[in-house]
C-alpha cells in the first residue's frame, strides 16, 4: 500500500514537473526573438502556477482534498484570462495589460475563453471538443468553490470508515492526480497558443520522452503541427506511431 502511495506521489512530482519546465523553457527561448518575454502577459504571471503547484502538493500532504480543487479552478481562471490578454494586448505595456486583466475580473467565469485563438489547433472540432472539455472540468471545480451539504457529507463518511482526515487514501490521490492531469493539460494548450510558433516548434522537436503531457491527445494534436520538420523526416512514421500510443487522456 505504501509503495503504490509513494508511486502515485511520484507521479504527482512528474505532473507538475513537466509543466513547470514548458514554463522555463518557454521565458528562456522566448528571448532568442526580437520581444521581451515580459511582454507576453502569459508568462509574466507564470509564477501564479509555480506557486499554485507547492500548494498543491502541501494540500495532498495534509489531506486538503477540496482546497486543491478550489485552486485548480482558480489557476484554469488565470490561464484563460492570461491566454486571452497575451493574443490580444501583446503591443501594450504591462501597466496597459493589467487593465485589461481587471476588467476581466469584472466578469467572474470563464467565458473568455469563448474568444480566444487556437492556431496551433488543425480543425475546429478539435477546438470545439477543447473548450467543452475545459468548461466541464471548470463547472466540476466550482462545485468545490463553497462548502456544500455534499463535502459535509463526504467527510462524515470518511470519519465514520475511520479514515484520518489528514492524509487521502490511494484512490483519493488517484483521482486528484487525473484531475491535476487534466487541468494542467489544458493549461498547457493555452500557455502554447501564447507563445511564437518558434517557441512551441523548438520545445517539441527533441521528442521529450519524459514529457508528461504527451498522454493528453490535445498535446499530441499540438505537436502534430511540427510534422513537416526536417528533423522529423527521417523517422516520421516512428513519431506518429510513439504519439499515439501514448494517448490516454
Amino acid at each position: 500500500m505504501d509503495s503504490a502511495y509513494n508511486l502515485e506521489y511520484q507521479k504527482l512530482r512528474m505532473i507538475t514537473q513537466s509543466f513547470y519546465d514548458s514554463i522555463l523553457f518557454s521565458i528562456f527561448n522566448f528571448s532568442r526573438g526580437p520581444g521581451n518575454w515580459k511582454n507576453n502577459f502569459f508568462l509574466r504571471v507564470s509564477d501564479e502556477f509555480i506557486e499554485g503547484f507547492e500548494s498543491i502538493d502541501k494540500m495532498i500532504k495534509n489531506g486538503f482534498r477540496n482546497q486543491c480543487r478550489r485552486e485548480l479552478r482558480f489557476l484554469i481562471e488565470v490561464a484563460i484570462k492570461a491566454a486571452f490578454i497575451t493574443q490580444n494586448t501583446n503591443n501594450e505595456d504591462f501597466n496597459e495589460q493589467l487593465n485589461t486583466y481587471r476588467k476581466l475580473l469584472k466578469n467572474p467565469g470563464i467565458n473568455t475563453i469563448n474568444r480566444i485563438s487556437f492556431p496551433l489547433f488543425s480543425e475546429d472540432n478539435i477546438k470545439r471538443n477543447f473548450l467543452i472539455e475545459v468548461k466541464q472540468m471548470y463547472g466540476n471545480l466550482c462545485n468545490y468553490v463553497h462548502l456544500t451539504p455534499e463535502q459535509l457529507t463526504e467527510k462524515i463518511t470518511l470519519s465514520k470508515d475511520g479514515k484520518p482526515f489528514d492524509k487521502l487514501n490511494l484512490e483519493e490521490l488517484k483521482i486528484l492526480n487525473y484531475e491535476i492531469s487534466l487541468t494542467l493539460s489544458y493549461i498547457s494548450v493555452l500557455l502554447f497558443n501564447s507563445m511564437p510558433q518558434y517557441v512551441v516548434g523548438d520545445f517539441f522537436q527533441p521528442g521529450l520522452p519524459d514529457y508528461y503531457y504527451c498522454k493528453s491527445k490535445y498535446i499530441a494534436e499540438i505537436d502534430e503541427q511540427f510534422d513537416y520538420k526536417h528533423e522529423r523526416k527521417a523517422n516520421l512514421e516512428g513519431i506518429i506511431k510513439t504519439r499515439n500510443e501514448k494517448i490516454e487522456f
